[in-house]
């Protein structure tokens, strides 16, 4: 019994111990970490039988995709997802065709039926969002334009998966309504996705300035935590992935003030269940399986890889992406990912393939996973290879087709009727989504309200959907009003010869917003009638609905425009917070002033870098490589005037300018290759460049009242607040909203003669 009680407690012990080991060993040998963390499950659990609780360590493994999934929506964001929304959705409509044609081939070469061919194609038409976003981020590469394209085929294709489980559901009851319920879950999943954005964009705006002026990292934590496990069930709710819902809490919290702190606070867990989701799935491979399908394996493995580069890469360039972003984004996507085995597991449950489809998926997935990382470090170098030798009959019809829909699309921006028209279409589409939400949580609220009470609800139900009608009407008139001036700008647009008089140009408007109100009215009543009676409702609809809209139509309206504004405020208040923007408009800031610069790459400094508390001058970088610092990022300001005794301090971020040969050489001359025998040779370096030292704010210093950010002490003084232990409270780590106050203690870092005038400037004590 005793055993059995700390089961779950023995195992974690078990897979954090062995991943540490093996984290070591991957490390020293300069081979991925995630390839460890599987071998470990592999040897812990098929092999030597140590893990008996998979089942929660399976779940533990999904908590750890979802932290990496809302570390990915803090730093892709919706915002970014409409400059490589083509080639993204040109990418996975590619993967899903070809895969599944290899799918149906291979399946017929090992005499399967044609449903076994169906899930196959499935299931190789997945790719793993934790190892991509995993491999991305240990490479640094997550803000390239490649990464950028990946994940946004990643997120598509974890829509993908869902409408692809519906209608290989639908396969086993061989009902024609398959496709009824893949365009119903399209809907549905598009309403979410909209609904918890606004929502959440609009929610985080009130809860974000209140949340970063508490002082107590626990409340930050527990917030993420929240906001991550409630999307993430709410998603399942409908249908979705855990990892979906996850997410979208990121997007939502991506820009706002406290992005930079949750990312931080969050991620050491994500480290942890990362790990064991890894040594999950290193759990459920089977190497006697695998050994005895090894031929089919390897050989699906090596057409796996191959069509998925070819059909992703074909995907993304038809989609307007330059050729080699393409490549470097479908080499990183060549993998068989989880998903695959939630289709292999449906297909076996529903008794509708073989059971060897899941020995071939987990194989197929272990050869892929493990080769993936080695194929993606030597993309780049085959990259600049094909690009060198490739016939040039083939380089330029691919040049000219990209260089023709840039052209397309700086048309379409510069025409105004067009940019109005689109504009008006997309708002009009999001008040049609969030319309539908109100109807959805209608529809919650009544299956709530019939299964707690057994009594008659008939009034109730009433005056529920009634009441839902009230909430829905304001987004309905936004509909009316967008889809109206949507119309009117479409027949702005220049069509040959064609008169188009003022009269025709407001018909047309408003028969377009009067469609867009009936399309409304129609899914409103057509969900409400499965609770109450259609006339009942119209009636009182047309008591309070109908009249209120016509007399309250200005006040809607105005409502409406405010909403509008107050969420594109919201909206490019967090793009400009976000660290993306920020990044950008560093790296432009820095082309503007260096247009010399071949190439800018960023290097972080750690702490046993050689730089680490030297100055510009000292590391003798251009000298020794060529490559020049041209700007410093420290936490969340960007020094751009560099001078030679400018320092340097373990977490900065140097970018560099310089040619692809020289950013290389200075990283390497940047990496932590500094080594000490002992703790006090540890001491005796540090100190011999710089001080740490601990000073008080007293009454009468000119410091006091002054928040971290404006006092911008970095910059002006050259030192680094490391610490701040606000009176009767323990030393924590700053944060640029702090706001100093007499009887503040800091510890600062940095110059010994720089710390000894910033003590004398703002009459500080020891």
């Amino acid at each position: 019994m005793g055993n059995e009680e700390y089961a779950i407690l023995k195992d974690l012990a078990i897979i954090v111990s062995s991943a540490t080991v093996a984290t070591w060993i991957f490390s020293a040998l300069k081979m991925p970490v995630l390839l460890g963390y599987i071998i470990v499950g592999i040897l812990l659990s098929p092999v030597f039988g140590l893990l008996h609780s998979s089942d929660v360590l399976g779940e533990a493994g999904e908590f750890g995709v979802m932290l990496m999934m809302f570390y990915v929506g803090m730093e892709f964001g919706f915002e970014r997802l409409k400059k490589i929304f083509l080639p993204s959705l040109f990418g996975v409509v590619s993967l899903a065709v070809v895969m599944g044609a290899l799918g149906a081939v291979a399946a017929r070469m090992m005499g399967m039926s044609v449903t076994d061919g169906i899930f196959l194609g499935g299931i190789l038409s997945m790719s793993s969002t934790i190892i991509v976003v995993e491999n991305l981020g240990m490479r640094g590469q997550l803000q390239k334009p490649f990464a950028q394209i990946a994940v946004g085929v990643l997120i598509f294709e974890d829509i993908y998966a869902v409408l692809l489980l519906v209608l290989l559901s639908g396969l086993a009851v061989q009902s024609e309504s398959g496709m009824g319920r893949f365009f119903e879950t399209l809907v549905l999943t598009s309403t979410f996705v909209i609904a918890v954005f606004v929502g959440g964009k609009l929610a985080i705006n009130m809860l974000a300035a209140r949340l970063s002026l508490s002082k107590e990292p626990q409340t930050l934590i527990m917030f993420a935590m929240c906001i991550i496990l409630a999307l993430g069930f709410l998603a399942k709710q409908f249908g979705l992935s855990f990892a979906l819902g996850a997410f979208l809490a990121g997007s939502v919290i991506s820009g706002s003030p406290i992005a930079g702190k949750v990312e931080n606070l969050t991620s050491p867990f994500r480290n942890l269940f990362v790990a064991i989701f890894f040594v999950s799935v290193g759990t459920m491979i089977k190497p006697g399986l695998i050994l005895e399908l090894w031929v089919p394996i390897v050989v699906l493995s090596f057409f796996a890889v191959i069509f998925q580069i070819a059909a992703c890469f074909a995907g993304a360039v038809l989609g307007g992406a330059r050729p080699k972003d393409s490549f470097l984004a479908a080499v990183n996507m060549a993998q068989i990912g989880e998903f695959g085995f939630v289709i292999a597991g449906l297909g076996m449950g529903l008794k509708l393939i073989d059971d060897s489809i899941m020995a071939i998926t987990m194989g197929v997935a272990f050869v892929t996973i493990f080769a993936n990382p080695f194929i993606a470090s030597r993309a780049p170098a085959v990259a600049n290879l094909l690009s060198s030798h490739i016939p040039q009959l083939l380089k330029k019809p691919l040049d000219a087709y990209s260089r023709k829909l840039t052209k397309i699309k700086d048309i379409a921006l510069e025409h105004e009727n067009l940019r109005a028209m689109a504009r008006g279409a997309a708002i009009a589409a999001v008040y049609a989504f969030l319309f539908n939400a109100v109807v959805i949580a209608g529809v919650f609220i009544s299956n709530g309200l019939s299964g707690f009470f057994k009594t008659d609800l008939k009034w109730t139900m009433y005056i529920l959907w009634t009441i839902v009608g009230l909430l829905a009407l304001p987004l309905a008139v936004g509909c009316f009003r967008k889809a109206e001036s949507c119309a009117g700008s479409m027949t702005k647009v220049p069509l040959g010869n064609l008169p188009v008089r003022k009269l025709f140009i407001k018909i047309f408007s408003i028969v377009a917003g009067c469609a867009a109100v009936l399309s409304c009215a129609g899914v409103y009543y057509g969900v409400a009638r499965g609770y109450v009676s259609f006339r009942g409702l119209l009636s009182g609809n047309v008591i309070c609905g109908v009249l209120l809209g016509v007399a309250c139509y200005g006040a809607l309206k105005n409502f409406n425009m405010a909403l509008e504004s107050k969420f594109k405020l919201i909206f490019r208040r967090h793009l400009e917070n976000a660290e993306a923007y920020r990044h950008d408009r560093m790296i432009e800031k820095i082309k503007s002033r260096y247009s010399w610069a071949i190439d800018i790459s960023e290097v972080e400094i750690g702490d046993l870098s050689p730089a680490a508390g030297r100055t510009v001058a000292q590391t003798e970088l251009r000298k020794l490589t060529g490559a020049e610092i041209v700007a410093v990022k420290r936490g969340l300001f960007v020094i751009y005037n560099i001078f030679p005794d400018t320092a340097l301090y373990p977490g900065d971020v140097v970018v560099l300018c310089g040619e692809p040969s020289q950013l290389k050489a200075a990283a390497e001359a940047l990496a932590e290759k500094r080594r000490f025998s002992s703790a006090d040779d540890v001491a005796e370096n540090l100190l011999s460049d710089f001080s740490v030292s601990t000073l008080s704010i007293s009454e009468n210093s000119s410091l006091a009242g002054k928040d971290l950010r404006s006092a911008n002490l970095t910059k002006l003084y050259a030192i680094k607040v490391i610490g701040l232990g606000k009176s009767g409270s323990a030393l924590r780590r700053p944060y640029p909203e702090d706001v100093f106050a007499s009887g503040d203690l800091l510890v600062v870092m940095g110059d010994v003669e720089k710390i000894a005038s910033f003590k004398k400037m703002f009459g500080l004590l020891e």
